[in-house]
């Protein structure tokens, strides 16, 4: 007997173990006793089965074994018996001494053993759980047809360059040690990277070129009518295929003289643009482009490299544009015939700067119907400053209905005194003067300073009543342009008064007033319908030209990059 070994073994294979120690045994006791015959019995029907059949079929472990042990004894003198008649199973069963010389059986064996050969059990052999033993057969197939070559790994698996090389290197480098019987792993050398970049640049080349290198290797010659034909191609020592061209005697390196050939598609073509972009900074297409010239020549390169930058996540987020949405709508205080002053925006402009070295505003208020334009000067941007200023423009121009602005601080403590006293005034007469005229005070949205546009534009421009409104025409019997002074006063602020001359002033009649009051009015409806006519709907068509063709379309889960205020741009948040 032996000690079981620290492998874990089956117990069928450590039962042929006991069955190679007893025919090892025998064979030893034939050497002495000359004349006797030997046979075997087991208690393992695995074994038997191994020890009976053929030592080919089995794995290296067993078969080894088994070859052993059908040299050293007769396969056809080993036997099966149950376990119940086996001496040796008594002792790996655990028994004392005392018991062990009571057992009849460990010291004579089982009784159907003294009788004849013929009458001893004969039990049913048969084929049992000997598959996971069995030898694996290889069958190789040769076809003759002509296949394409199959990549270690798919070439999109990675995205980077570098780490799809050095995968690829890592295996090359096991095959290497394979063949040599090595087992160590050193760190990847140059050649090594080399060599696998040189196995992708193969594989994408015969996947896209297969036909003009199969011309190439028979001495043909590539058709007219490849895309190949224009660079001349060949194929290196190496097997790559290069450009041909005029520079073989330049004094340049061989990628240089001779890039090597890849195609427009192909993840690998997209790492190596991906990789030669970085490799310059995100300098842009001009610069990828001559890194990747290199040492590579792209089939519609400057294309592909296009195609690649646009999706460049850092590129974008430098050099994109903002987004551009549609014009909303005019809101109904710009389109509606309203008078000049009824909703007003107001803004400050400013500073100026006065005698004394102090600093002073003008308070700009912009009719949105009219366009017209009223300025108050302001010593400061205080809330009581500003009060005043709002008086003086009430007082001139009338009760506005609603006054727009931005979110200013003086702003929105002048709209929470107005409503502080709203509620002071308890006088049922003032209360209902304040609901006939209620004056509305409406903020645009922060940071939106475009909210704003029909009263900042007027802010930078200059600040005329005469500006015109709607086209000047070059003809002389045409109308004069329509100017938001024709609200105010009827006529252009800058034009010179028409006396008439064929009446005094105290010649004038009831007649001649209530005439002239009549031809203002018809004046004044001239205005507003050419307003209506003219200018409001010019107002449809004024940003056409800067709507895009094709507004973005944000969907839920898109990454974008939110635009800060005296941020820099890097620093903007996804």
């Amino acid at each position: 007997a032996r000690v079981a070994p620290l492998k874990k073994l089956t117990l069928p294979r450590l039962e042929l173990m006991g069955t190679l120690i007893g025919a090892r045994l025998a064979y030893h006791l034939r050497n002495v006793i000359t004349d006797a015959s030997f046979y075997f019995w087991i208690d393992s029907m695995i074994a038997l089965s191994w020890i009976r059949g053929s030592a080919k079929k089995w794995k290296p472990f067993v078969a080894n074994r088994v070859t052993e042990i059908q040299e050293l004894s007769n396969p056809s003198n080993w036997s099966y018996c149950e376990g119940l008649y086996n001496p040796a199973d008594k002792l790996t069963r655990g028994m004392t001494m005392t018991q062990l010389l009571d057992e009849e059986i460990w010291w004579k064996g089982p009784n159907w053993l003294f009788l004849r050969e013929e009458l001893w059990p004969k039990p049913k052999y048969d084929e049992v759980c000997l598959e996971n033993e069995k030898r694996s057969t290889f069958v190789s197939k040769i076809s003759v047809e002509k296949t394409n070559m199959e990549p270690l790994f798919p070439v999109n698996k990675y995205s980077k360059l570098q780490f799809h090389l050095r995968v690829t290197a890592r295996i090359l480098q096991w095959f290497d040690n394979f063949k040599k019987g090595e087992q160590m792993f050193n760190s990847l050398s140059v050649e090594i990277i080399k060599a696998a970049e040189a196995y992708w640049i193969k594989f994408v080349q015969y996947e896209a070129f297969q036909e003009e290198i199969e011309s190439i290797k028979s001495g043909s010659g590539i058709k007219i009518k490849s895309k190949l034909a224009q660079l001349c191609p060949f194929l290196d020592e190496n097997g790559l295929l290069r450009v041909g061209g005029r520079l073989q005697f330049a004094n340049l390196n061989r990628d240089q003289k001779h890039p090597i050939i890849l195609p427009k598609e192909g993840s690998f073509t997209e790492m190596i643009i991906r990789s030669c972009h970085e490799r310059v900074m995100h300098s842009g297409l001009r610069d990828t482009i001559i890194q990747i010239r290199e040492r590579y020549w792209i089939i519609k390169g400057r294309q592909k490299v296009k195609s690649i930058l646009r999706k460049c996540v850092v590129c974008r987020r430098l050099h994109s544009l903002n987004f551009n949405s549609r014009w909303a709508p005019l809101p109904s205080d710009r389109t509606s015939l309203r008078k000049p002053f009824e909703a007003v925006g107001v803004d400050f402009a400013g500073p100026l700067y006065i005698k004394g070295n102090d600093k002073t505003y003008i308070a700009l208020f912009t009719c949105s119907v009219t366009r017209a334009v009223h300025l108050e000067l302001v010593s400061s941007m205080n809330s009581e400053a500003f009060m005043l200023c709002l008086k003086r423009f009430i007082s001139r121009r009338g009760i506005p209905n609603c006054i727009y602005s931005d979110n200013g601080k003086t702003f929105k403590r002048v709209n929470s005194e107005l409503q502080i006293l709203k509620k002071c005034v308890k006088e049922e007469k003032f209360q209902n003067f304040l609901r006939e005229r209620e004056l509305k005070w409406k903020f645009i949205a922060e940071r939106a300073p475009w909210w704003g546009g029909f009263w900042e534009r007027l802010v930078r421009s200059a600040v005329l009543n005469s500006r015109p409104l709607t086209y000047v025409y070059n003809e002389s019997h045409e109308e004069e342009a329509l100017t938001p002074a024709h609200f105010l006063i009827g006529t252009r602020i800058l034009s010179l008064p028409t006396p008439d001359v064929n009446k005094n002033v105290t010649d004038i009649t009831r007649s001649d007033i209530c005439r002239k009051w009549k031809y203002r009015q018809k004046l004044i409806d001239n205005f507003w319908k050419r307003w209506s006519k003219e200018y409001l709907l010019e107002l449809r068509t004024a940003h056409f030209n800067s709507i895009p063709m094709k507004s973005a379309k944000f969907n839920v889960n898109d990454v974008v990059l939110v635009k800060e205020d005296n941020i820099p741009r890097q620093m903007w948040k996804l």
